[in-house]
């Protein structure tokens, strides 16, 4: 073999490494599979109206240790969202005390807390808003997102989707928690 095949060889066999070192974090990144049921958690949507939202606290709000400080670190919760007929959304919405953390222009800013989720009609289409809060009206009318997570309001931004299958009246959502 020429020195010329030689050093062709080793520089494509060089960038083919670089390639899958390249890759291997975007892969890395993928959701589980949906066959893999020690990733699913099932929540039971057996009973929801059409048109209605359940919401499932899946982690507390909780003081942190930072050295000779602390902060709060802020939960998590799943919004289920039925539609019409067999219609079902899921969604991640941080929460702070059992209420849900409102952002203002991008979730982890948060201008208030809601209560509760729900679905209305608002704008000739069926939205999902805030029901009940203590925040300033101004902001809780910008709370405003479709059914499928779209952010509506000026300081909405789209809600966080969450990978999900259902099975016999339960919700299986694509988690890494335990």
């Amino acid at each position: 073999m020429s020195r010329k095949k030689a050093l062709s060889l080793v520089t494509l066999l060089i960038a083919i490494i670089g390639i899958g070192f390249a890759m291997s974090p975007f892969l890395i990144a993928l959701n589980p599979p949906s066959h893999l049921p020690e990733y699913a958690k099932g929540f039971d949507i057996n009973g929801m109206k059409e048109n209605s939202v359940k919401a499932v606290h899946i982690k507390g709000s909780k003081k942190v240790g930072l050295g000779s400080g602390s902060m709060w670190e802020p939960g998590d919760a799943l919004v289920i969202v039925r539609g019409e007929g067999e219609a079902f959304y899921l969604y991640w919405v941080p929460t702070w005390e059992q209420q849900f953390l409102m952002p203002i222009s991008f979730w982890g800013q948060h201008e208030g807390y809601c209560r509760e989720l729900g679905v209305k009609v608002s704008l000739d289409q069926k939205v999902i808003k805030c029901l009940s809060t203590k925040s300033s009206k101004s902001f809780n009318k910008e709370w405003i997102w479709s059914l499928n997570g779209q952010g509506l309001g000026r300081f909405s931004p789209d809600l966080h989707k969450i990978n999900f299958r259902v099975e016999e009246k339960v919700l299986y959502a694509y988690l890494f928690i335990k």
